[in-house]
């Protein structure tokens, strides 16, 4: 079943890309600090820019299978979650 395969595409920001001079098509080595530490190979997909300096400084947008699996989590559990709305007074 394509659902249960992990996508190794990433989203950097702007803040990152420039940073570690990375670009689109790029790869890109994660080290997950764990016991014992995890290394994992994704590849950069697109550059985001949320004018957000802290947010952009800080985050990749993987694909949640990658996180579920290093942290022995099923596919139902997150971290945290997104919600959009259309009219903010909702």
């Amino acid at each position: 079943m394509i659902d249960n395969i992990k996508s190794n595409d990433v989203l950097i920001s702007s803040e990152v890309s420039q940073r570690l001079k990375l670009d689109v098509a790029d790869d890109l080595v994660m080290y997950f600090i764990q016991d014992p530490p995890r290394v994992r190979k994704f590849v950069i997909k697109g550059i985001y820019n949320t004018a957000m300096i802290d947010f952009d400084k800080l985050y990749v947008v993987a694909d949640i299978k990658h996180i579920q699996a290093l942290n022995s989590w099923s596919e139902n559990e997150v971290g945290g979650f997104e919600i959009e709305i259309n009219n903010f007074d909702d």
